[in-house]
């Protein structure tokens, strides 16, 4: 490891461990106090377990020798041409463990509303399904009220007793009692709907956050972006994610900012002190780095 690796490593943060991430905790805090809940307990260590796993799988999916070259190695061409992990971002979560799934997921109904189970044919055989359920309330008599039944997954009404709600997912009804004020209390509507929205940001960070961490516990800087880089490429085409690279794209470049000038240096001798002999070659030298 050269010396500007050794700075670039140097100033890692470790952001990634959120329990010293001071904007992770705010925001953290600042939700649970806004009265949205986790499910299962859900814990900052689960967190931390979530980012290290993903860490991990990275780095076992891509080794390093999938993504640098071996030229004139047989062995390293060997190896870069045998079958490596084809499983995709959906198989790799169902093999993390619960609560890591559960903050994958982030399905709807974890506000401790009713739950069961139902039946759907699909290709000629009945299938097991899920659902939670919460009600709305009439606003005049709160012993009246409206229960709804939701598939978790995707938050589409399967049962209403207000029909016209069928087959709707939950935020365009939530958008809609919003806008149009009635006689109806839809709290626990309101409640189902911003958790999940905190779920699927916490999410977010989580995935961000391991991105970073990828960078940081490869081999080399570059091994550490091509192997992040990948890793918010396929949360993004798999789970329809929008996770940037702008965080990994600042500390790369930076790193190669540092990198080229330390080179440049190696050879900057004052003219002075150089044979005109050689004088021919320092500018030869620096006119191959600048095209480099």
């Amino acid at each position: 490891m050269n010396i500007v690796e050794k700075r670039f490593y140097k100033r890692n943060q470790k952001k990634y461990e959120v329990k010293n991430n001071k904007e992770f905790l705010k925001w953290y805090d600042l939700s649970l106090n806004s009265g949205v809940k986790l499910d299962y307990h859900t814990s900052l260590e689960d967190f931390q377990m979530l980012i290290d796993t993903l860490t991990n799988w990275y780095q076992l999916k891509y080794p390093d020798y999938l993504l640098k070259p071996y030229p004139h190695n047989p062995w390293g061409e060997r190896l870069r041409n045998m079958n490596h992990s084809n499983i995709g971002v959906e198989e790799m979560i169902i093999r993390l463990p619960l609560k890591q799934q559960i903050i994958m997921d982030c399905e709807y109904g974890v506000m401790g509303n009713t739950s069961g189970n139902y039946s759907e044919i699909e290709n000629g055989r009945e299938v097991a399904k899920c659902w939670i359920g919460f009600n709305l309330y009439d606003n005049k008599d709160h012993r009246v009220n409206y229960p709804v039944l939701v598939n978790p997954d995707t938050g589409i009404v399967i049962d209403s007793r207000i029909s016209s709600f069928e087959n709707y997912d939950l935020e365009t009804i939530y958008q809609f009692l919003k806008n149009n004020p009635s006689e109806l209390d839809y709290h626990e509507l309101e409640e189902v709907v911003e958790n999940n929205r905190f779920q699927i940001e916490l999410r977010h960070r989580l995935l961000q956050l391991t991105a970073l961490k990828i960078l940081y516990s490869s081999s080399t800087p570059k091994m550490g972006y091509e192997r992040a880089k990948k890793f918010i490429e396929e949360m993004n085409k798999e789970l329809g994610l929008l996770l940037d690279t702008k965080e990994i794209d600042e500390f790369y470049q930076e790193y190669e900012k540092r990198k080229h000038p330390k080179m440049m240096n190696m050879i900057r001798y004052s003219n002075s002190s150089i044979p005109k002999g050689e004088k021919v070659l320092v500018k030869k030298q620096r006119k191959v780095l600048k095209e480099s």
